[in-house]
Formats: structure tokens, C-alpha cells, sequence
């Protein structure tokens, strides 16, 4: 709901500042008195693009600002949390700046914004009608939207139904269609795949087998090397030469303490050790003949390990690092190309779960579409019902429901029909103001007065399914008076009763039924014009309702007004109080 506006320097109002409230407010004034400023104002609140002819004369700037209660709104709340914009729970601020020297600027909550962030957030706030806007009740999207929740709980639940049978059907064909696009590319997977595996198999690669090669590399390299050096050892241990072999000094080493430690127990400990070396170093000698006997130089055998290995270093910078990647690797392409080889069985399965979504798609649309019909019949009546008590009784109402042949549609009664994201159909208001004038589209209605009229038949009738909080109209009482202004009166009465309606009108029958009276005037002080808005209570709201009748003032037009005001707080109490 709109709580305070805000405005500096925007055309002939220096300064104003005003509070709202709950209910219905009424704006009033002589002609050209300056209410379509407080219009075109709200207007540029809500995302309309701005002139630099509003800025006042002799300003640079004119600052617009409005403050909205959240606080029943969580759909707004969650907008302004996924665009960042979100800082008070209960509370938004919009503001506009407007310069004659630099761009233009727009706020949310002290963010500065793009103004399509203030239109996304707008039309959730205020719903504004005047005389020359196009009105959201003319968007086809809004009217099935409107339908839908007119319709109540069990549609909405069959909307609910179909959307996601829509959506899986729209995620099913969607793969479906990535699959034959594929095939080229299909193609070319498979044989580069068949060839790396081709490539891998001949190998005949075996996990680990790089370690063992390396090592036999490195002995067949070195094989010359490795001889001498494992010949002097064995020399050195076990052969002798010019000097005692290490194992015979090490016997006769032994030989010697041995008779010592006859003589001298300590020294077995010693001798221990010793014959344990002498051992150790026989057996070292034994495995290094039996090495020499197996080691030879064998260069044939060296350049097939090394291409070996070559082979092994080629394949790990394609398919991975090693043996054990590279088979890994295999595995995979291995079962990708499986997976390919049957792409014609997994078209086919997919072509037919593509058909199996469509016809569920099919079925709760037609479920949907019932539902809406049966919808559509009782706000037909509604609304021309409604029609009827603001002197439109011979004005006709249809919600035209069709549906639109598409050859890759879903089926639904032997016929192809294209599918949408909300239903198989879409929804138009039709409207026949006169006998013999046809079904017209809303936005195709000339006259204004007949479309403020039905407008707001439509909104009274829509009132539990179109929940935007504030509701403003300007000069809905345009070209109707008498018992007609009374029953506008009362509907716009009634309307306030959930919601904030503000309303711009020249009719005493209206403004009297407005729980809040403000009051345009337009004055000259000193060489400037100037536009001034009063709350109006008491005696002034009685003057005012006076001057609005167009009679002289006296006691008796006093009475009038006077009686006026209590007819229409009786109506207000009337409808406040609970059904005896």
C-alpha cells in the first residue's frame, strides 16, 4: 500500500508532501487545478519515462519519491531479495531524480536501478487506469492469470498439474532434439573413439608394466658397469687375488678367537659376530656369481624395452598419465561407444517418452481447459451483474477461450494444438458496451467513461483474485452522473474495503463516500503559480462537497453535503456489519 509521496520541484508544485491510508481517498478540484501532476507523478514512480518539461520552472532538479508498505506483500519482498534491493522487511522506497544538466535517475531502497527494475517491481504495487493509459487488464497474460485465480483452488491445482507436465515435456523434447542434432557429431565420436581404442588394444598394455621396464632399461644400459663393479666385489669377498679374500680373513678371524674365547668367555660374543659375517659375506659372494652369470649385454634386447617404453610415454600424453590411466581411459571409451552404438534403441525410447509426456500434457490441459470454461461462465455473470448496477445493464461480457493449430502440438480431440506454459489456450476479455456494437477487445474501447465504468465492474468482480494493493482512478466518473455516479460511488466503496483505492473525481457521490478528502488548488502567490493539496475534514470537506455540487452556498447546500457524508457512512457501516 502507498504510504507518503513525496515531490520537490515537479511542475507547478514546489513542495508537497502527502500520507495515505487504507481505504478510499477522493482528489478533488476545479479543472486544470493540478491533479493530473499528482497523476503524472505516481505515473513516473511507476516506471513511466520522463520529460524534462516536468521539472519547474526555474529549477535544475525535481526529486519524486514514494513509500510502499510490504508488509502483506511477500511476492514483492522475494523480487527486491533476488535483485539485491531488499533492505527493510515492511518497507520500500522509490525514488526518482530528474535534471535538466545529467541523466535522469532512479532508486529502490537507495539502489541506484535501471528503470525496468522499477517496472518489474511497479505493476505488483499499484495498479493506476486513467483516461488515456493502457490498462494491465488488457494484456491477454493478465486476463488468463485473472481467470485462473478467479477460478479458485481447484484450478489453480490443475494449473499447477499442467505446468509440470508441461515442463517435463518441454525438458524431454528438448533432449530428444539434442540427440538428432547429434548425429553428425555422433558419427565422428565414434570412429575417433574406435580408433583410441584400436590404438590402445594393439598395446596390449598391462597395468604397472612402465616400473618393470625402467628397471630392466637401466641394468641392460649399464650392464658393462654392473659387471666390473659386482666382479670386484665378488673378487674382494669370495676369490681373492693379490690380497686375502674378505671371507677367508674373516675364517681366519674366527679360527683365532675361537681358541681365544676358550680361555676368556667374553670374547664369544665377538666371535658371534664375526662367524655371522663370514657367513653373511658367503652368501653375498654366491648371489653375486649367480648375478654375473645372468648378466650379459644385450643390445637388442635394450632398444625393445626403450621402443617399449616410447610407446607407453606416446599413449600417456593422449589417454593419461601411465598404464593404469591409459586402460582406464579405454574402459571409458569402451562403454561411451557402446552407449553410441545403440543411439538408434535410446531414439527410439526417447521419441516415445516424448509421446507418452505429450499426451499427459494433452490431458491436463484438457482438465485445465474444463476448469476454465466453467471459470470463465461465472465471471461472465459476475461481471455483467456488476455492470448492470453501474447503468451498463445492456453491456455483454465473454471470455474468449482458443486454442491454435500447430503441427507439433500436442493431440487433444484428434487435432494438434500448440501447448503454452500455463494451458492450451489463451484467454481474451470481449466486451460489447451497446447492442449491435460486437465483442470488442478492452483496449478497443473508445470511450472513456464506458471504460472506467467497466474497468472498475471488472475489479469489483476480480476483487479476491487480483490482490495489487493500491488501486488508482483517474476521473472514473468521467461522462456519467446521477443514479450512476451513486452506484460508482458505492463500488469504489466496496472495492476499498480490501485494499487502497485512490480516486481522482469531479462527483460529489463519489468523493463522499472517500474515508479521506484531499483537496487540488492552484494559486498564484507573488508572480509564481503554485499547486497546493489539502486534507480536507469537517466544515472544509462540506465546502468543498458544496462547491462540488454547484450550488449556492447556503445552509441548505450545506444540508445536502451534510447528509451526503452520513448516507455514505451509513453504507460504509452497513456493509462492515456481520450478516444477522
Amino acid at each position: 500500500m502507498l504510504l507518503e509521496l513525496h515531490l520537490r520541484n515537479v511542475a507547478l508544485i514546489e513542495r508537497l508532501d502527502l500520507t495515505f491510508e487504507r481505504g478510499l481517498s477522493a482528489l478533488t478540484g476545479e479543472t486544470g487545478a493540478g491533479k493530473s501532476i499528482l497523476i503524472d507523478s505516481i505515473t513516473l514512480l511507476l516506471g513511466e519515462r520522463a520529460q524534462a518539461d516536468l521539472i519547474r520552472e526555474g529549477a535544475d532538479e525535481a526529486v519524486l519519491e514514494a513509500a510502499f508498505d510490504l508488509s502483506d506483500l511477500p511476492h514483492v519482498r522475494a523480487l527486491l531479495a533476488e535483485e539485491g534491493l531488499l533492505e527493510d522487511e515492511d518497507l520500500l522506497v522509490i525514488r526518482r531524480d530528474l535534471s535538466r544538466r545529467s541523466s535522469n535517475r532512479c532508486r529502490i531502497n537507495g539502489h541506484l536501478v535501471p528503470l525496468a527494475s522499477l517496472q518489474r517491481v511497479a505493476p505488483l504495487l499499484v495498479e493506476l487506469q486513467t483516461q488515456n493509459s493502457q490498462h494491465s487488464l488488457a494484456s491477454p497474460a493478465r486476463q488468463l492469470e485473472l481467470l485462473d485465480q478467479f477460478g479458485g483452488p481447484q484450478l489453480l491445482a490443475a494449473r499447477r498439474a499442467y505446468e509440470a507436465a508441461y515442463q517435463a515435456w518441454l525438458e524431454t523434447t528438448e533432449r530428444l532434439e539434442r540427440l538428432r542434432q547429434s548425429e553428425r557429431d555422433r558419427v565422428r565420436e565414434m570412429e575417433m573413439l574406435a580408433f583410441q581404442l584400436e590404438e590402445i588394444e594393439a598395446a596390449g598394455l598391462q597395468a604397472g608394466e612402465e616400473e618393470e621396464l625402467e628397471e630392466e632399461r637401466r641394468r641392460l644400459a649399464h650392464a658393462e658397469q654392473l659387471r666390473e663393479a659386482v666382479a670386484t666385489a665378488y673378487s674382494l669377498l669370495y676369490a681373492g687375488g693379490e690380497q686375502a679374500a674378505a671371507s677367508d680373513q674373516l675364517a681366519l678371524a674366527a679360527r683365532e678367537l675361537t681358541q681365544a674365547s676358550q680361555m676368556d668367555a667374553t670374547l664369544k660374543e665377538p666371535l658371534a659376530l664375526v662367524e655371522s659375517a663370514a657367513a653373511q659375506a658367503s652368501e653375498a659372494a654366491h648371489a653375486l656369481r649367480a648375478y654375473l652369470e645372468t648378466l650379459r649385454a644385450d643390445p637388442e634386447r635394450l632398444n625393445q624395452v626403450e621402443s617399449r617404453l616410447h610407446l607407453i610415454r606416446t599413449l600417456s600424453r593422449k589417454y593419461g598419465d601411465g598404464t593404469r590411466e591409459i586402460l582406464a581411459y579405454a574402459a571409458q571409451a569402451r562403454e561411451r561407444l557402446e552407449q553410441l552404438q545403440n543411439f538408434e534403441s535410446s531414439l527410439v525410447e526417447l521419441a516415445a517418452e516424448v509421446e507418452e509426456r505429450a499426451q499427459e500434457v494433452a490431458r491436463r490441459g484438457q482438465e485445465l481447459g474444463e476448469r476454465r470454461r466453467e471459470a470463465a461462465r461465472r465471471l461472465e455473470e459476475q461481471i455483467m451483474a456488476e455492470l448492470s448496477q453501474l447503468a451498463m445493464e445492456r453491456c455483454r461480457f465473454h471470455v474468449e477461450l482458443t486454442r491454435e493449430e500447430a503441427a507439433d502440438g500436442v493431440e487433444v480431440e484428434g487435432q494438434r494444438v500448440r501447448a503454452f506454459p500455463h494451458g492450451l489456450e489463451r484467454a481474451l476479455f470481449l466486451i460489447e458496451p451497446n447492442p449491435g456494437e460486437g465483442m470488442r477487445p478492452l483496449h478497443r474501447i473508445a470511450s472513456g467513461g464506458e471504460l472506467s465504468r467497466i474497468l472498475l465492474g471488472l475489479k469489483t468482480a476480480l476483487a479476491e483474485a487480483d490482490q495489487t494493493p493500491t488501486l488508482i482512478f483517474d476521473e472514473a466518473d468521467a461522462g456519467i452522473g446521477g443514479r450512476t455516479a451513486l452506484a460508482v460511488g458505492q463500488r469504489l466503496q466496496e472495492l476499498a474495503e480490501s485494499r487502497q483505492v485512490l480516486c481522482v473525481t469531479h462527483l460529489p457521490q463519489i468523493a463522499a463516500r472517500a474515508q479521506i478528502h484531499y483537496r487540488v488548488a492552484k494559486a498564484v502567490e507573488g508572480e509564481r503559480t503554485r499547486v497546493r493539496v489539502e486534507r480536507l475534514e469537517g466544515d472544509a470537506r462540506v465546502d468543498e462537497l458544496v462547491r462540488m455540487l454547484g450550488s449556492a452556498p447556503g445552509e441548505a447546500a450545506r444540508a445536502h453535503a451534510r447528509q451526503m457524508l452520513a448516507e455514505a457512512q451509513a453504507t460504509k457501516s452497513a456493509s462492515e456489519s456481520p450478516a444477522g
